[in-house]
């Protein structure tokens, strides 16, 4: 019985270890522009659906905490493109420029 348990929890933590890694490449693909990032959204959903309906306690009990990371996650990631993407740089500074001419006149 207790083994039984134990089996039924370590595959349930590794429904939740691959939910976690799907959500970050999923997150990873959409702060970044990859196409892929729509097919893996759509894995993540089917997962958390599928967890929804067998584990609805532990899916309630996590759901927000994922959202959050994920929120999180994205942003990192944003930050991280828009800090080392020449082009993001690029805009930015004219951003600022027109900006600071806008100001002045």
């Amino acid at each position: 019985m207790a083994a039984e348990a134990n089996l039924r929890k370590e595959a349930l933590q590794r429904r939740l270890d691959a939910r976690q890694n799907l959500a970050d490449n999923a997150v990873a693909a959409l702060a970044h522009g990859r196409r892929t990032a729509d097919r893996l959204y759509q894995q993540l959903s089917d997962l958390e659906d599928d967890l929804a309906d067998t584990h609805p306690k532990v899916f309630q009990g996590q759901y927000g905490n994922w959202a959050a990371r994920d929120a999180d996650q994205l942003a990192h990631h944003q930050n991280n493109t828009q800090a080392n993407c020449d082009r993001c740089q690029a805009a930015t500074a004219a951003t600022h420029a027109t900006a600071n001419l806008t100001l002045t006149a």
